[in-house]
């Protein structure tokens, strides 16, 4: 192993042994000066996330713009906290952290025994959204991961994401495997907007031609699988509010290829939707507009 993959290990280690005793609350209480002082000291891809930002709301001042990066920065730190601190939480806070209200679609989608691709984003706080579909759900869901670059850091993160019963498909061998679950009639949680190859598929995100990829929406329409959207939106109180929604097929029209775009532009316009309503809740330090 090489001793460049140690610090941030021990570091993130720290981080979450260090949340352990104090709890939720202290994780919560120390994210605004953290995030303060990586906003103002390690600006992590600022100019990215203010350029998204701009091609995504013209409309807004620089005054406006700067409010939203704040709180963004803030947001993706609460993530990293709450995530570290997913193996402390008890089953009353999981379960009570969120509502779902779509629990009885998910289940009448999975009763159907085709799978279900459990479609989410970079919002609010997806890792924390499946460790509580799987306690709302009794149904524990595979989730499609890509490798971190630090092998202990990804290790670290795959058994925080695995305490509460969920497994992990890593990329590279997704498709074989998402393949199989779905087969099995599991629940398959994908996060599926990130940019996508220069060459493929590309629908509007924020009125911008935006490359995607396809691999979703190509097995929902091999296997004829459900797809459920659910994001997670924290609120002001740490709870979060999910948006359950199918994203219904059946009446798409063209061939594979069109019936491919049109499912991905109804999930990106509906995470469109969401992110509109909660901007700095979005992963924008992902340059999602490169090409």
């Amino acid at each position: 192993m090489k001793l460049r993959y140690y610090p941030e290990y021990w570091l993130l280690r720290f981080i979450q042994l260090s949340l352990k005793l104090p709890g939720l609350g202290f994780a919560r209480f120390i994210a605004k000066p953290l995030s303060w002082f990586i906003y103002r000291f390690v600006p992590l891809r600022k100019r990215v996330v203010i350029n998204n930002l701009k091609t995504a709301f013209p409309e807004y001042d620089d005054k406006r713009i700067g409010k939203i990066v704040r709180g963004n920065y803030h947001s993706l730190i609460l993530t990293l906290l709450e995530t570290l601190y997913l193996p402390y939480y008890t089953e009353e806070e999981l379960e009570n952290i969120m509502d779902l209200p779509g629990k009885g679609l998910i289940r009448e989608k999975y009763d159907m025994g085709k799978g279900v691709i459990m479609l989410t984003g970079h919002f609010g706080n997806w890792e924390l959204g499946g460790a509580h579909l799987n306690r709302k759900l009794g149904i524990p869901i595979s989730t499609l991961a890509k490798r971190q670059s630090n092998p202990l850091v990804n290790d670290l993160i795959n058994k925080t994401r695995l305490f509460w019963g969920n497994s992990v498909i890593p990329l590279g061998v997704s498709v074989k495997e998402v393949f199989r679950a779905l087969r099995n009639g599991e629940l398959v949680g994908l996060v599926s907007d990130q940019r996508g190859p220069k060459s493929g598929i590309r629908v509007k995100y924020f009125g911008q031609d935006t490359a995607v990829f396809t691999g979703m929406a190509a097995l929902a329409l091999k296997l004829k699988s459900p797809v459920v959207m659910v994001f997670f939106a924290r609120q002001e109180d740490y709870t979060f509010k999910t948006y359950v929604k199918a994203l219904e097929t059946d009446s798409l029209e063209g061939d594979n290829e069109e019936k491919t775009r049109q499912i991905l532009q109804i999930y990106f316009d509906n995470l469109e939707e969401i992110v509109r309503k909660y901007p700095e809740q979005w992963f924008w330090m992902h340059n999602i507009w490169k090409y």
